[in-house]
């Protein structure tokens, strides 16, 4: 073998490595240029964290091993992904030069080589990633089903790794555990009875350690391979991070071409995990702001809407039935001596008979009908698409049922509590305002003759009473 004084060829050497698209086909490139500057067997070796591997070798048909020290130069050529790799030459016919300064310039010349080509490829792959984040991104922000959301999530976080199976656990702060809500691969229905711990498992570790992990799982025995779940064991999982903690966890398994995922996949799916967890987390600041204005508009000890939720609903059903000409009518329903009932009975009884009330109004009513306590013991039912008689019918029916409910449970043996109402429909020309007047004065004709019955506004000179 040629000891090459000439450090032209030498240097040639590293252009041609740092031209690889890619770090194996750099190793590759490596092998073969150093053997055939030398003559000689050469390996490429990459750290396993326990020992080395071959990564690329030639002539085709060479192979080494640790027990191959002797006769062996060792080249060390950095860690330019972060993985540690040395050049083995191996002597053939005669020795591998051993001058220091000659492998002190190989050392330097490859090392750089690889350090270009891991560059190039980190950018590269970042592009890829980025790309790929910006299309995930702008799916998530277009999906506002929540289910819809989470399957999205799962299926763009595989296809971005090209993983075959992949599940999305969230956490239940209710529950204190995980709860996988979307797979891919597999029917969700054979986990949605699981629950993960925290620390439980290896999803439930990542929740814990908030950091991503990328293994290969132990092996099955052979005598129990066919019970396997799973064709391969390499698997990754990803926190889904937000500022106040781990919304949930990402883990995909079965790569598609049955290769393990490498330290590229991991970081992949990483970058997929924050817009992912970004729309999670607008899902959830969604829900917590639909149920804070649900419970704004709703009567704390009735559960049926409040005032101020009716006032808007009554504005937006007047214009809807002047813009369309459709009927709209108004129920105005008052306790029949109320007061005297909390004085007897105090104030818890007096609640009770409130919430009973509103039960009972809203079975009687239709869904769109707007059920709200208007005030104190007084109540109101909007009706849009009700005529007068329909309005009417339901009031009686109100009435009747509170009678009877209250009459047969026993817990009033004399002043049985019942219900006024008033009932008024709304004329093309008509405010908010005079629609609610006039089922007041309905009303107050109801308490006039007599309490317990229902009273339909006509106009100041006609007062009839509907049963």
């Amino acid at each position: 073998m040629t000891n090459p004084a000439d450090t032209l060829a030498l240097v040639l050497v590293g252009p041609r490595v740092a031209s690889a698209t890619t770090l194996p086909d750099a190793c590759a490139s490596i092998v073969h240029e150093v053997g055939a500057l030398l003559g000689a067997s050469c390996a490429v070796l990459s750290s396993t964290g326990k020992g080395w591997q071959v990564q690329a070798s030639a002539p085709p048909g060479f192979s080494w091993s640790p027990a191959d020290d002797a006769g062996t130069t060792i080249v060390p050529l950095g860690a330019a992904d972060g993985v540690a790799r040395q050049l083995a030459i191996v002597a053939g016919d005669a020795s591998p030069s051993t001058e220091p300064e000659w492998l002190d310039a190989l050392e330097r010349v490859l090392t750089d080589a690889l350090a270009l080509v891991a560059l190039r490829g980190e950018r590269q792959l970042q592009r890829r990633i980025d790309r790929g984040t910006y299309r995930f991104a702008r799916q998530l922000l277009l999906k506002k089903d929540g289910t819809r959301l989470r399957q999205l999530i799962v299926e763009g976080m595989a296809h971005s790794v090209a993983a075959d199976m992949a599940s999305l656990a969230l956490y239940l702060p209710s529950e204190d555990a995980m709860v996988i809500v979307a797979t891919y691969g597999y029917p969700a229905v054979l986990v949605d009875h699981i629950r993960i711990k925290p620390g439980e498992g290896v999803m439930g570790e990542v929740f814990v350690r908030q950091r991503a992990t990328c293994a290969q799982a132990l092996r099955t025995p052979a005598n129990a391979s066919r019970q396997r779940r799973y064709r391969g064991n390499s698997y990754m999982a990803v926190p889904l991070l937000s500022a106040d903690g781990v919304l949930g966890v990402v883990s995909v398994t079965e790569p598609a071409n049955d290769e393990p995922f490498t330290r590229e996949h991991l970081r992949t799916l990483r970058g997929y995990a924050v817009p992912a967890a970004l729309a999670l987390g607008r899902e959830a600041l969604r829900d917590q702001t639909a149920d804070l204005a649900h419970l704004a508009a709703v009567d704390a000890l009735t559960g049926v809407w409040n005032r101020r939720h009716f006032d808007e609903r009554l504005l937006e059903e007047i214009q809807r039935a002047r813009r369309d000409h459709s009927d709209l009518a108004l129920l105005m329903i008052d306790i029949d001596d109320f007061k005297a009932l909390n004085d007897a009975k105090g104030h818890l009884s007096g609640d009770r008979v409130l919430r009973e009330v509103a039960d009972i109004m809203r079975r009687s009513i239709r869904s769109f009908d707007v059920c709200a306590r208007y005030g104190g013991e007084e109540f109101a039912v909007l009706m849009p698409g009700a005529t007068a008689p329909i309005a009417v019918q339901v009031g009686e029916r109100i009435r009747r049922h509170t009678e009877s409910h209250f009459a047969t449970s026993g817990r009033f043996p004399a002043n049985v509590p019942t219900l006024s109402v008033g009932v008024s429909t709304a004329r093309p020309d008509m405010t908010g305002e005079a629609l609610i007047a006039t089922a007041d004065l309905a009303l107050a004709w109801a308490k006039a003759g007599g309490k317990n019955v229902v009273k339909q506004y006509v106009d100041t000179t006609a007062r009839s009473q509907v049963s």
